[in-house]
């Protein structure tokens, strides 16, 4: 059997695993929240592509209690109870999931097909691509120790177009992933100032001179690197990612403002969010899941933490009466 058949036969046997893989992870998710699950055909399929490529349950909910520990290390006076804070960084994985299927600025009906990484890392690829650096980095700056830029508010998802030659990178929008049943001040300030924080982003890197040693081969001074660039203010994209459920008027979007208590919008800050949303400077989208189909989740997530915890502090004690 020639080498090159024999190869794609193997490869093939591979995808076959993985797919049967994601069947049966996804499996736990759709059982878990049947109970609520919206019936609407399309939303159904959409869902079980997005959940094939969701971690099994344990999994989760250790991503999710490495997030509520972070959450609770940068914001050590928060009242948030624990179970809306898992709830923000679940709905923000399940988001990013279906814009990488689907593309949430395009509106696209049908999922792209996700491209797994087996043969990348059997031929040993272990570098980030430019436009994997570049999510990261836009999301997340503290991932390449660049503490001039960690204190920027940033968002969940980046859209980006790189010219021909792939020597530039143009952000050309942004979206942002809301659980919450009412929109607060923090929300606001995160559409307000993500076009200037991003444009800080791009001239702080792009003079950069030891952006390898930080992990950002592809950005920087020097031969071969990309340029980083935002689109203008008006023509700039921002996109407020809400569940399904969520009635948002966009001709009356103060209805779903926070305007009393902790986080509540002033009422010139209301008044400004309400220009930004009739003016579509920030568009809502509806993501395929509701609050009830993520409670359902979060539910059986924080049964998982709580029972890990438990044991922790068990092996804890057994370690403390061994000394």
């Amino acid at each position: 059997m020639p080498a090159q058949l024999e190869n794609h036969q193997y490869e093939e046997t591979i995808k076959d695993r993985i797919e049967k893989a994601k069947e049966k992870r996804s499996r736990a998710y759709v059982e878990t929240i049947a109970s609520v699950r919206n019936s609407d055909e399309k939303i159904v399929e959409r869902q079980n592509n997005i959940l094939k490529e969701m971690p099994d349950f344990k999994n989760l909910s250790r991503i999710l209690k490495a997030g509520l520990k972070a959450s609770s290390v940068e914001n050590p006076q928060s009242t948030v109870p624990d179970k809306y804070v898992i709830q923000g960084i679940l709905f923000e994985e399940l988001v990013k999931i279906e814009n990488d299927l689907y593309d949430l600025s395009s509106g696209n009906t049908k999922p792209k097909q996700i491209e797994n990484n087996f043969s990348d890392q059997e031929r040993g690829r272990v570098e980030l691509r430019a436009d994997e650096q570049l999510t990261i980095l836009l999301h997340n700056p503290d991932r390449f120790n660049y503490s001039e830029i960690s204190h920027l508010r940033n968002p969940d998802l980046s859209f980006v177009e790189t010219d021909v030659d792939g020597k530039t990178l143009k952000v050309v929008g942004v979206g942002e992933a809301k659980s919450s049943y009412k929109l607060d001040k923090r929300c606001f300030l995160q559409f307000k100032y993500f076009h200037q924080n991003l444009e800080k982003v791009a001239d702080f890197i792009n003079v950069q001179t030891d952006s390898e040693e930080h992990g950002l081969k592809n950005f920087g001074v020097g031969e071969g690197k990309s340029v980083l660039k935002v689109n203008s203010e008006e023509n700039f994209k921002q996109y407020l990612i809400v569940t399904s459920d969520m009635a948002v008027d966009p001709e009356k979007p103060r209805n779903n403002f926070k305007m009393i208590g902790d986080g509540s919008l002033s009422e010139h800050d209301a008044q400004v969010f309400e220009s930004l949303i009739k003016q579509n400077k920030v568009t809502i989208i509806k993501s395929s899941f509701s609050h009830q189909e993520l409670d359902q989740i979060v539910a059986k997530v924080e049964k998982i933490i709580s029972e890990d915890l438990r044991l922790e502090e068990l092996e804890f004690k057994a370690e403390q009466e061994a000394v």
